[in-house]
């Protein structure tokens, strides 16, 4: 199993534009097809090194992932080394990223790839393309997208993509979707509970704050990176997947009644 300490990788020369990565888990190896540039290898090999998406070892049963912003699939395929038998559902809407995500995934039946966009409505929005690597694209405006180009996407509500696909009970959710995060949680909102475990990065000093009030009530924060002031890693779990009984849950202190 691909992890910290653990998996071969051995970078080769693919077609134009791309770079195959051999993966090793267990006794097998597959390969993993990046973009040709740093940025889109170097993150490849942070999550199969498992430093980007950390198990958590109390979340137990893992039936349903559903990978929100999947890019070309590194965070899918990673997730289905830790629960091979869980649905994984992986969401990415640009055409590039997609082609590759179809690419990554097809060895793996339990991966179901969906190129679509979501958000807390239907809209029509031009997606900005990344300056470096597809990883930055984004509907929002920053200086890691460039001014012109891009595709116009139609998106649609998470609620109604999660309704049709029946993901509401998902036991892990992931999204990475350059300032989409809020709308997107907000629209999810009747289910967030649910959910065991929820990894997002967090695009503005603002998101951030808004994401943390509305996971409040259902979710604490697990660890995280901030990388930059407006821009880092965190993962929540739900209140009711940490066990009552443990380390974690009496580390907490009660202020003292003055």
């Amino acid at each position: 199993m691909v992890g910290p300490g653990r998996g071969r990788y051995s970078w080769a020369m693919g077609q134009a534009g791309t770079q195959k990565v051999d993966i090793s888990w267990g006794d097998r190896v597959f390969p993993f097809m990046c973009f040709d540039n740093r940025q889109s290898i170097a993150i490849a090999r942070e999550i199969f090194a498992g430093k980007t998406y950390q198990p958590i070892s109390y979340i137990r049963d893992v039936r349903l992932i559903v990978d929100i912003g999947a890019n070309i699939g590194a965070a899918s395929v990673f997730l289905h080394t830790q629960y091979p038998a869980a649905r994984i559902v992986a969401i990415e809407p640009s055409a590039a990223a997609f082609a590759l995500l179809a690419e990554n995934t097809a060895p793996f039946p339990q991966i179901e790839s969906k190129q679509t966009a979501l958000y807390d409505k239907k809209a029509s929005l031009p997606l900005r393309v990344g300056r470096m690597d597809s990883t930055t694209n984004s509907f929002g405006v920053s200086v890691l997208t460039k001014e012109k180009g891009g595709e116009t996407l139609e998106l649609e509500d998470a609620a109604g993509f999660f309704l049709r696909e029946g993901l509401q009970n998902a036991d892990i959710v992931k999204l990475d979707t350059e300032g989409c995060e809020w709308p997107i949680l907000s629209s999810l909102r009747p289910w967030l509970g649910q959910f065991q475990a929820i990894y997002l990065e967090y695009h503005s000093e603002t998101d951030r704050r808004r994401i943390d009030a509305l996971l409040e009530p259902t979710h604490l924060l697990q660890g995280g990176v901030v990388h930059h002031p407006h821009r880092g890693e965190f993962c929540y779990i739900a209140r009711s997947a940490l066990p009552a009984d443990s380390a974690h849950a009496r580390m907490e202190i009660t202020p003292p009644q003055l």
